[in-house]
């Protein structure tokens, strides 16, 4: 099978260097890209799954302009993009982990000072801000 030359041109205007070959063996499209003195790389399968978060991997997708869109989105060396993209597709599951993280450790915090003041006597209305040293701690009934 041959490309379509229009979808090539605008790729090949992009970046000279990039290419697509048709994988027989697998009845897919790859994008490429040419290495001087060294094999050429492989970049990505057109495949479904380079387009949607849920698609399949290494099935038959017709050419058409959502590879240049692609090819600009995962260029990082000529647009910066991949970084924002990374930022906007993960950013909001970093800051939940976050924000659990910074909960587990509150709730560690609140858990240690109550073992604290239970073990040393401390009444349950005292101030546990007031606590900076064992040594001032007041003694309990037990005490």
């Amino acid at each position: 099978m041959t490309p379509d030359k229009n979808i090539v041109a605008k790729i090949q205007a992009y970046d000279r260097d990039l290419f697509i070959k048709w994988n027989g063996k697998d009845a897919y499209w790859e994008l490429w890209r040419k290495k001087d003195g060294i094999y050429p790389q492989l970049i990505t399968p057109v495949c479904p799954n380079i387009y949607e978060d849920n698609g399949k991997n290494y099935v038959f997708t017709p050419l058409d302009e959502r590879i240049l869109a692609w090819i600009y989105a995962a260029d990082s060396h000529k647009t910066g993009n991949q970084k924002r993209m990374f930022d906007e597709r993960f950013s909001g599951i970093l800051k939940k982990k976050a924000k659990e993280r910074a909960s587990i450790m509150d709730d560690f915090k609140h858990r240690g000072r109550n073992d604290f003041a239970y073990l040393n006597d401390i009444p349950r209305n005292y101030k546990a801000s007031r606590i900076s040293n064992i040594r001032h701690v007041p003694k309990g009934p037990r005490g």
